[in-house]
């Protein structure tokens, strides 16, 4: 059984029949940038390591 969604509900790409037809290609891409930042970067931590504040 499926619940309807609160009025105001943040839904990036739609749901049912209003439902984005490239969705699936957008979250591939997203994933795609990810991975190309973390291979292609160095990260580290910049100050203290007490979190975020």
């Amino acid at each position: 059984m499926q619940v309807a969604p609160k009025p105001n509900t943040y839904m990036p790409f739609g749901r049912g029949v209003h439902a984005c037809p490239r969705s699936e290609l957008a979250k591939l891409e997203v994933l795609i940038l990810l991975h190309h930042l973390t291979l292609s970067y160095r990260w580290k931590i910049v100050g203290n390591e007490d979190g975020i504040q």
